[in-house]
């Protein structure tokens, strides 16, 4: 008695999705925190750009880097190529008349310990940015793998009934 050998069948349907889920897997990989921290960073400089600023302030925010801590020492000196010498000698002769009529040094503390604090959020919100989109693309890739979990079990078991 021969048993009669069925033709081995390829299921090339089956072959493409699994080549493709390599290749968004491999995507995935390439993906890392790092070019996604660089994607978040050019969405909040796309929004600054659209923020609703006057030119030379949007100009200022995205020339800078994005963390940028204020310098309470930068009140008192300028950084002209030519004129900043003079104008920085002339600051530091009139300083104490000026201190006389108005005290700039508790408000400058306070202006650097707000840049401190801003610079802390604006880091917070990128991270925080940042671990939305890994989760939104881990939640994305799960999916995908789930789905393509169930129709493999759906074409299982419609071939075993064969």
């Amino acid at each position: 008695m021969e048993k009669k050998r069925s033709p081995n069948r390829i299921d090339v349907v089956q072959i493409v999705r699994q080549i493709r889920q390599q290749i968004e897997e491999q995507h995935m990989a390439n993906a890392t925190a790092a070019s996604v921290r660089q994607q978040v960073r050019a969405q909040i400089r796309n929004l600054l750009q659209q923020a609703p600023y006057p030119g030379d302030v949007k100009k200022d925010l995205l020339d800078q880097d994005l963390l940028w801590i204020f310098d309470p020492q930068s009140f008192w000196y300028s950084r002209r190529p030519v004129w900043g010498a003079v104008i920085n000698v002339l600051r530091r002769i009139l300083r104490p008349i000026v201190k006389l009529f108005f005290n700039p040094d508790p408000l400058l503390h306070h202006i650097h310990r707000m840049s401190y604090w801003m610079a802390f959020q604006q880091q917070l919100i990128e991270d925080l940015m940042v671990e939305r989109e890994l989760e939104r693309r881990a939640r994305a890739r799960h999916k995908r793998s789930h789905r393509s979990g169930s129709t493999r079990m759906r074409t299982s078991r419609s071939e075993t009934r064969r």
